[in-house]
């Protein structure tokens, strides 16, 4: 097995290995300037180079919610993942699909918001009437809907990071109780999706 020994401009030397491999093959080197990614590090991937993925999902039961709240401030639901950054430049990419429901308490038009916390502080919410309805007569009525959150964070840490999908109801006008994964069918499922992107 042949090798290939560079000298370093000061001190030291890199190896270049051939494979211990039968018949010929062929490594060709791009025409440009750069620097040699390694499995090693990720320090020199290119901007908005994928890192790392963590998911967290959720579900519930037929005819039982995973969560319920009447509060009107946004409460985790207990859909949550937790991500190391490597580097504290990088951003982390959000995405959340939540299976949500409302129940109208009064008999006028209700509604309820979503949101998104990073630890325990709020970094992105909607307004009450994100989960909106409306229906006259009855004193309850029910809507169920697949809600998206996506949110481009910067949490500048190494340190583990949690985010959690908040939600939160209408309390005038009789108020509103809001749902995660409430389906009379089936156990529906609800995901969150932290990607780190390299800065």
């Amino acid at each position: 097995m042949s090798s290939l020994v560079i000298s370093g401009d000061t001190s030291g030397t890199i190896t270049l290995q051939a494979p211990s491999v039968a018949g010929s093959n062929t490594l060709t080197l791009p025409a440009a300037t750069g620097t040699v990614l390694t499995s090693a590090s990720n320090t020199n991937f290119p901007t908005g180079s994928i890192i790392q993925v963590v998911q967290g999902v959720v579900t519930g039961t037929a005819g039982t919610p995973y969560f319920s709240t009447t509060s009107g401030s946004q409460t985790n639901t207990g859909l949550a993942a937790t991500i190391t950054p490597t580097s504290s430049s990088n951003k982390i990419l959000v995405l959340v699909s939540a299976n949500t429901w409302i129940l109208r308490n009064g008999t006028v038009d209700s509604g309820g918001g979503i949101g998104l916390a990073r630890g325990a502080t709020g970094i992105a919410q909607s307004g009450v009437a994100a989960l909106y309805m409306y229906a006259a007569g009855a004193t309850t009525q029910t809507n169920g809907t697949y809600s998206a959150l996506n949110y481009l964070d910067s949490p500048a840490t190494t340190s583990a990071t949690t985010y959690n999908f908040t939600m939160s109801a209408y309390t005038n006008n009789g108020g509103s109780t809001v749902y995660l994964n409430y389906n009379y069918a089936v156990a529906a499922t609800s995901t969150i999706t932290l990607i780190e992107v390299k800065a």
